[in-house]
């Protein structure tokens, strides 16, 4: 038996740039989000250590909310000449925050957290960086839970804040404010104390400096309990979210444009919880922000859904409708594709719809008459095109032949026919040649360059007997990646 004099010491080790070595590949493009905080000066500040074994690619920018005037500016110089020691890119973006809040009729923490990760991610894709690191730590994911706690969430807003999610990592995320704090000591290293934080109107800030101080009078190890609630909850989840994507991709169709349809029929038979989990998992796809829209919304939809009428104004500029057995969600702001060239084997990006388009000749032995997955490839002549290829919206009066009719009809009584509901028409490209509509993309191709298929001892051969060609419209991954709602320090 041990002498009760002695006393079990822990290995504790210091917070340091090692610690990051995991989360990184060698010559990894990383853009960090520097705000002059405690947080991400620590985070940059290893990974520029970092850098120097794994040589890392490095670029800082701080997003200026121009919310706090002088002060606001200070920040930014403070980074700026951080980044200059350093020796790494630094850019800066300014944003009025308050005017598209007002806009938007958001928040302004809600503003200002989305307009942070569209610009990052916006930066991330033109300079085709690999990685967008954050500065989230423990703290955090703890304001985080109670903060969704407070406001309504089920389970799946308990597990916190993802460490890593599509081009997004946290590598912080494991340590407390205090730890982070210890090492910007160790390494003699400033950092700017943003005054609008101990401003409690904010609810964060009176989760941090009121409400969580309370609780710990009472409940010391609150911290360390919701974390592990926290990490109980994430495995969980993974479980569900792998049995809500099955039956997402049953119920939900999504439309080139981004927009979602929803079988009804099908939908109302499953239970309440696998309603709710579904109807969160379409809306965290097109918003691209977890567990962003409350339960409230959700319920309202369940009761849109269940009545199969009626519709809804959702928030970031989504409308709900039901429609001829089925739930739309769509964007509020109607589309409008400006016309691009579209040339053979060069992938043709369209943001307007978050896709992109690519082609590619194939085997005519590979090649099929109808259309397949779900509309977005199809095979075509290319013997029958004329001129140039082009993409754009489909216009009044636009006309084509739909494969298999004598004559044409417009694009409009086609969609008519298909049911396809008004909201949802102007998201639809139209491909053409010079001499007009060879496919309204995601639907159907104009008669004028369909396959012409003989069966001659089992070959399969077109008007040519050249290989087809394929086309297809593609949903940008990047698209599909979540954000979370959290303070970046």
């Amino acid at each position: 038996m041990a002498s009760p004099k002695r006393k079990k010491k822990l290995n504790t080790q210091e917070l340091n740039s090692e610690f990051l070595e995991q989360d990184f590949e060698r010559e990894e493009s990383v853009l960090i989000g520097l705000s002059g905080g405690a947080d991400s000066v620590a985070l940059t500040d290893m990974l520029v250590q970092l850098s120097e074994t794994m040589e890392l690619s490095l670029t800082a920018c701080h997003i200026n909310h121009q919310l706090r005037g002088a002060e606001s500016d200070a920040d930014c110089k403070f980074c700026e000449e951080l980044c200059d020691k350093w020796e790494i890119p630094f850019i800066q973006a300014d944003i009025d925050i308050a005017e598209i809040a007002k806009q938007q009729k958001m928040g302004l923490e809600e503003a200002g957290r989305i307009i942070r990760y569209n610009v990052f991610t916006q930066i991330a894709s033109e300079d085709k960086i690999a990685r967008i690191a954050l500065a989230h730590h423990a703290d955090d994911q703890v304001e985080t839970m109670l903060f969704r706690l407070f406001r309504g969430t089920g389970p799946a807003g308990l597990s916190g804040i993802p460490r890593q999610r599509g081009k997004v990592i946290r590598p912080l995320l494991s340590y407390n404010k205090q730890e982070i704090i210890d090492y910007l000591n160790k390494r003699g290293l400033p950092f700017r104390e943003d005054s609008s934080n101990k401003d409690v109107k904010f609810s964060r800030n009176a989760i941090r400096q009121e409400i969580l101080p309370a609780i710990e009078k009472h409940f010391p190890a609150v911290r360390p309990a919701m974390l592990r609630l926290c990490n109980i909850q994430t495995d969980e989840s993974e479980h569900l979210g792998f049995q809500t994507r099955l039956m997402y991709d049953e119920l939900v169709s999504v439309t080139p444009g981004g927009s979602s349809i929803i079988d009804l029929a099908r939908f109302n038979q499953q239970s309440r919880w696998m309603k709710r989990r579904v109807l969160r998992w379409t809306l965290d796809e097109m918003t691209g922000v977890r567990c962003g829209v409350s339960l409230d919304t959700i319920d309202g939809l369940l009761k849109i859904a269940s009545s199969e009428t009626g519709g809804a104004s959702l928030k970031q500029g989504y409308q709900a409708k039901v429609e001829r057995g089925d739930l739309y969600i769509y964007t509020a702001v109607p589309v409008s594709i400006t016309q691009r060239r579209f040339e053979i084997g060069i992938d043709l990006e369209l943001p307007e719809v978050n896709s992109y388009m690519r082609s590619k000749t194939i085997p005519i032995a590979d090649a099929v008459l109808t259309r397949q997955n779900k509309g977005l490839t199809v095979h075509i002549d290319p013997e029958s095109l004329s001129g140039s290829l082009f993409v754009r919206s489909a216009r009044n009066g636009d006309r084509f032949s739909p494969l298999g009719m004598i004559g044409t009809k417009t694009v409009g009584d086609f969609l008519t026919d298909l049911k396809i509901p008004t909201p949802l028409r102007p998201e639809i490209p139209v491909l053409c040649d010079d001499k007009g509509i060879i496919w309204v993309i995601g639907y159907q191709i104009d008669d004028r360059v369909r396959l012409d298929f003989k069966i001659d001892h089992q070959e399969e051969v077109n008007k040519s007997g050249q290989g087809a060609l394929e086309i297809e419209i593609v949903r940008n991954k990047e698209d599909e990646e979540y954000y979370d709602d959290e303070d970046v320090n």
